[in-house]
């Protein structure tokens, strides 16, 4: 099975795209199975974008969309650059200590406005913790290996 990483919602309708470059990635997904071909895009300021949809050719077609989150396959997307990573590979990753030892899973990211944090199941624990995505904390992410260095002042540990 494909994994699916999140690429954005319909949050309004637009009549006119106008000109658009091809997108690289072009196939995309709804949760309800869904499946809709980018046939143009138009980069927008902050980061959103205006696209046509292969078969959405009226506003009642495009209106029935609104709210729906979209997906892509993992593999449509372009490689990272080194220290850089889709949340989607960063998820499932073992956490370990510097010497090696278990600590647990790193089952979500999340970026609550002051930057990214991993969300860390210990293996003998209920409830998770979270840790600051950085270097210092996290010096060593190796998605081949599966695994992250997790890195914490001794305080912080014993939550672990």
């Amino acid at each position: 099975m494909k994994r699916l990483v999140a690429l954005g919602a319909v949050l309004f309708i637009s009549a006119v795209i106008g000109t658009a470059a091809e997108p690289e990635s072009t196939i995309i997904t709804s949760p309800d199975g869904r499946r809709f071909v980018i046939e143009r895009v138009r980069h927008l300021k902050g980061g959103s974008v205006v696209a046509a949809l292969e078969g959405v050719r009226d506003r009642g077609a495009a209106e029935a969309l609104h709210g729906a989150e979209l997906y892509v396959a993992r593999d449509q997307l372009p490689d990272s650059d080194e220290d850089e990573w889709y949340y989607e590979d960063l998820i499932g990753l073992k956490a370990v200590s510097p010497k090696g030892d278990e600590i647990g899973e790193v089952v979500s990211v999340q970026n609550f406005g002051a930057g990214d944090l991993l969300e860390i199941r210990p293996a003998d624990a209920r409830q998770s913790v979270f840790v600051p995505f950085t270097k210092a904390a996290v010096p060593l992410v190796d998605v081949k290996q599966e695994r992250i260095v997790v890195d914490l002042p001794e305080e912080e540990d014993d939550q672990l």
